[in-house]
This record gives C-alpha cells, sequence and structure tokens, in this order.
C-alpha cells in the first residue's frame, strides 16, 4: 500500500473536495472568467462603433449618389433643351437636315448604284 506521503510528494497536496469551492475564488480562475467576460463586453462595444461607423459611411455614399445622379438627370435635360434650341423649327427643315435612318448606309448604296 502507498502512504499518503508519497502521494503528496509526487502529486503535490491533496486537496479536499469541500475546499474546492473556495479554492476557485482564491486561485483566480473566477476572476480570469470575469477578464474573460469584460474582454468579450468590450470587444462587443468595439464592434458596434465599427458598425455604426459603416452604416453612417453607407449613408454618406447613398446621399453622394443619388446627388450625382440628380445631376446627370439636370445635364441630360439641358442637353436636350440645347439640341431643341439648335435644331432649326420642323416646318424649316430640309430632307438633307433630317436625320438619317438606320438604313442610311443603305440609303448611300442605292444613290451609288443609282437603284
Amino acid at each position: 500500500m502507498v502512504s499518503l506521503a508519497e502521494l503528496e510528494r509526487v502529486y503535490g497536496k491533496i486537496k479536499n473536495p469541500e475546499d474546492k469551492q473556495d479554492n476557485t475564488e482564491t486561485n483566480g480562475t473566477d476572476s480570469n472568467g470575469h477578464l474573460f467576460v469584460q474582454f468579450l463586453e468590450e470587444r462587443i462595444q468595439d464592434l458596434q462603433t465599427q458598425l455604426e461607423k459603416a452604416e453612417h459611411r453607407e449613408t454618406q455614399f447613398l446621399e453622394e449618389r443619388g446627388e450625382l445622379l440628380d445631376l446627370l438627370k439636370a445635364e441630360k435635360v439641358e442637353k436636350k433643351d440645347l439640341r431643341a434650341l439648335m435644331s432649326p423649327p420642323a416646318e424649316d427643315r430640309t430632307p438633307e437636315d433630317m436625320p438619317e435612318q438606320r438604313n442610311g448606309h443603305r440609303n448611300w448604296l442605292q444613290r451609288l448604284i443609282g437603284a
């Protein structure tokens, strides 16, 4: 039979199970758990801050995109108005002033051949 003194020498002091509950508070495992929870709470707060910043940036980009699209639409309207002002009135137009149709190359070919 092995003596208790020999077991304590090899494996360290034998702890009583009743002392184990008190021991967790004194050896720091509870404080380690508390530190880990605190770390996770800080990490969650950091991630929430990053998310808020990202949402703010997205809102800004969408607003800028809307403004740019409005500018493009306004420019398109202005170009249309300028074209209307620059072109002669419809009754003064001659067939030469009219834009060619989609098959303009066919008209050119017909004129070349004489058909």
